[in-house]
């Protein structure tokens, strides 16, 4: 596991070992880590809970791109965003061949989260 937040540029997406990535949206930090075991999580076999590794690295750029303001980075979970504090922190967790993402509080979330939040984020004037 790497014991140090990156910045979530410095992923290598390519690490067929990753097991979880955690990403603090304040800062677009993240942990990454090799050892993650999902037997705790039960899941139904349902498309629109299964990501592939591009569709999570997608998601994270786009609220990353969503979230800078210039040169200067937003926090995306504040007043801006319908969503609120369940977007302080995102959880992908690899389960067998696909990926899961959850949002603050381990909540499983569907594809459709996702797209409620690019349609629904106003940034501030």
């Amino acid at each position: 596991m790497t014991t140090k937040w990156v910045d979530v540029s410095q992923i290598d997406w390519n690490n067929e070992e990753i097991k979880s990535i955690h990403v603090d949206t304040r800062s677009f930090t993240a942990l990454v880590d090799t050892g993650f075991c999902t037997e705790n999580y039960i899941l139904q076999e349902k498309a629109e809970y299964l990501y592939s590794l591009e569709e999570v690295k997608a998601i994270i750029d786009k609220l990353h791109c969503l979230s800078l303001d210039g040169n200067r980075r937003k926090q995306i979970f504040y007043s801006s965003c319908p969503y609120g504090l369940n977007l302080k922190y995102i959880r992908a967790y690899k389960v067998c061949h696909s990926w899961i993402l959850c949002s603050r509080y381990d909540n499983l979330e569907k594809k459709s989260f996702w797209e409620k939040i690019y349609e629904n984020y106003k940034p501030k004037k």
